[in-house]
């Protein structure tokens, strides 16, 4: 005991007792915040999570390869390193990029280039319409590519916390070309 709950609880005991209430909201925060290295996480429609682990993805090493726009939270604020991205036959990579989810709820990162000068910078949405375009825009300056999905929490301490619930980097790309 003593990871949820301050005293162990026994048959016929009654739950109305100093605890209860944040040892409850403690496991579901564990549930709902959970993360798999090397894998990721099902829930099914009735809310039961399967825990899917990638074949290798298990070993250290693979957990330790920097992946282009990685992200880590400091707080509310987060850094995209790596930022490393293809433009036809060149590659480009700009410095980290700085961004904040300023407030709670889930959100959407994305990163914007800049097509004449290639220069990154990051935007955060409540949609995925925020940060990237609904349908081809032949005069925006910016290439946008979607990141990730967070959630951002404040605990009753006002402790921030932000966890990525979807990683698009490895998304499917189609490009037609005519």
């Amino acid at each position: 005991m003593g990871r949820f709950f301050k005293k162990e609880f026994r048959i016929n005991m009654p739950i109305s007792t100093p605890g209860f209430a944040a040892g409850i909201t403690g496991m579901a925060r564990a549930l709902e915040e959970m993360e798999i290295i090397g894998g990721h996480i099902e829930w099914s429609a009735r809310n039961v999570p399967k825990l899917i682990v990638s074949e290798g993805g298990g070993s250290p090493a693979s957990d330790l390869t920097p992946k282009p726009f990685d992200i880590a939270f400091s707080g509310a604020e987060f850094t995209l390193s790596n930022c490393t991205y293809r433009r036809m036959e060149i590659t480009r990579t700009y410095s980290d990029i700085n961004g904040e989810v300023t407030q709670d709820g889930d959100w959407y990162i994305a990163a914007w280039i800049n097509s004449d000068t290639g220069a990154c910078m990051a935007q955060v949405g409540a949609s995925i319409a925020d940060v990237t375009d609904a349908a081809s825009n032949p005069e925006s300056d910016y290439y946008k590519i979607l990141l990730y999905k967070v959630t951002r929490s404040t605990d009753e301490e006002g402790n921030v916390s932000v966890t990525v619930t979807t990683n698009y980097r490895d998304m499917p790309f189609v490009g037609l070309y005519v």
